[in-house]
């Protein structure tokens, strides 16, 4: 249930950016001719369940930022679940191509951030994607630290024009969205240099 009164979203004249290395976990779609419905849904844990969420939307130009809260049932089970999203300007925010926008969810409130974010689909997409700000690192790379077997992922750079909020994009492997939880290292590489790492977990619907 969103419980921000008012929803919380502004379009800025110029970029405004957050500092957060971690933008956005999600997989959007392209829009379909006439399309009104923004289609906003997430993969919410079991654990989750009785706690207020933070759902962070950003466009790649730094320019569109919304941060809204959720309540969760006391009885949610684990799963995928609509989130309302009643932008007053849904025709820009529906216009925007998969790759210039991308959502983050979060426990806790929206003053923070948080180390575990759940999958959210924007306009039904299929294809989830880690949207980070590296501050422009020649190579990031992804490890996953509770399955040693699974081979790292190459993070690939976002073009650079119009692109301030996130600079670097990480598919995710197969079988990904299928754990409770994965613990991800995020490595960053600038000019031969190991940077800081970055750990997060990305939650799937049980746990």
């Amino acid at each position: 249930m969103l419980t921000s009164q008012p929803f919380d979203e502004v379009w800025r004249p110029a970029a405004e950016i957050s500092g957060a290395v971690v933008v956005g976990f999600a997989a959007a779609s392209a829009p379909f001719l006439g399309e009104a419905d923004l289609g906003v849904s997430a993969m919410i844990p079991g654990d989750w369940r009785g706690t207020d969420l933070c759902l962070r939307v950003t466009s790649a130009d730094g320019r569109y930022e919304s941060r809204n809260s959720y309540r969760v049932s006391e009885d949610w089970q684990g799963g995928a679940i609509p989130l309302p999203y009643p932008s007053p300007n849904p025709s820009r925010l529906i216009d925007l191509p998969p790759g210039e926008v991308t959502a983050a969810l979060w426990r806790g409130d929206c003053a923070g951030t948080g180390s575990e974010i759940a999958l959210v689909w924007w306009r039904g997409g299929t294809e989830p994607l880690l949207m980070l700000n590296t501050s422009r690192a020649d190579e990031t790379f992804l490890l996953f630290t509770n399955h040693p077997d699974w081979p790292e992922v190459t993070c690939l750079s976002a073009p650079a024009t119009g692109r301030i909020a996130f600079d670097t994009i990480c598919p995710m492997p197969a079988g990904a969205l299928e754990q409770p939880k994965l613990d991800v290292v995020v490595i960053p590489f600038r000019g031969g240099e190991m940077g800081r790492e970055i750990a997060l977990t990305l939650r799937g619907p049980t746990g």
